[in-house]
């Protein structure tokens, strides 16, 4: 049950410091009448008297619980709940070339394949303006190749028409890396990786180059695209990742190393 805080106000505040019944109220005294000591007191017994005062003493002794009328003071605790990303500003972010939000944003966990109005995507946005350092960091952050805005345009189809011939060279790049990894090319595999095509960029279907290699059975190139940092844990659009593609397919040594690194 949170804390129920009272708060008395100046005017109640006053109130107290001036009840009758504080025992520590100055004007208790400056307020009582003075007069002589009765020189037969200690010869009186005057037991409603007596009793009178035993009783206003108890009450006098029992002070009341200091109220708190100070604010909470604000939890210190970074354990709880984080307010969630808004993965959208991914796109006016990659149109407009932010580079540094667009990093802020995927480093917050944003959904770098949200989707806004007509299908576009940050990867869209980016190919469309031409900005090749936004596009290479949403490919490397798993952004999807293959997705097209509501009329048919794609990232590359942007590129293209725009001449932004280095997003076309990226988006080519991870296309041709998915293609070698299913075949089981290691040399080309190699090459690509070499000039640092995006190894967790993803084309239909939500497909990897590691569930390429992995349903193909091409351990050597599971364990290059394991060493390029290959995500684990992306999944294709019916719930199948590369470990479970390499266990369909009964090969042990690739679900070892998948398992090795972390997938689950």
């Amino acid at each position: 049950m949170p804390r129920r805080e009272i708060n008395l106000g100046h005017q109640s505040a006053h109130n107290l410091e001036n009840s009758d019944w504080l025992i520590d109220n100055p004007r208790s005294a400056e307020n009582s009448p003075k007069t002589a000591p009765d020189q037969n007191m200690s010869q009186r017994v005057d037991v409603p008297v007596i009793l009178l005062l035993l009783s206003l003493t108890s009450a006098c002794g029992e002070q009341p619980p200091p109220v708190n009328t100070a604010s909470p003071a604000p939890s210190l605790s970074t354990a709880g709940p984080q307010m969630p990303v808004d993965s959208a500003v991914l796109i006016p972010a990659s149109a407009a070339g932010d580079i540094a939000k667009v990093r802020e944003l995927i480093a917050a966990g944003a959904d770098v394949n949200v989707r806004a109005v007509g299908g576009r995507t940050p990867l869209i946005e980016a190919a469309y303006a031409g900005n090749s350092e936004i596009a290479k960091l949403l490919l490397d952050a798993g952004a999807n190749i293959g997705l097209k805005k509501d009329d048919g345009e794609s990232a590359l189809s942007f590129a293209q028409s725009g001449n932004h011939a280095q997003i076309v060279q990226m988006i080519l790049g991870v296309e041709q890396l998915m293609v070698a990894s299913g075949r089981g090319d290691q040399a080309r595999v190699k090459q690509l990786l070499d000039q640092g095509v995006s190894v967790n960029a993803c084309g239909f279907d939500g497909r990897t180059a590691l569930m390429e290699a992995a349903y193909g059975g091409h351990t050597d190139i599971v364990k290059a695209l394991l060493a390029a940092a290959a995500n684990v844990t992306p999944r294709k659009g019916d719930g199948a990742t590369a470990l479970s593609l390499a266990e369909g397919g009964g090969y042990t040594e690739i679900v070892a190393l998948l398992r090795s690194a972390g997938a689950q």
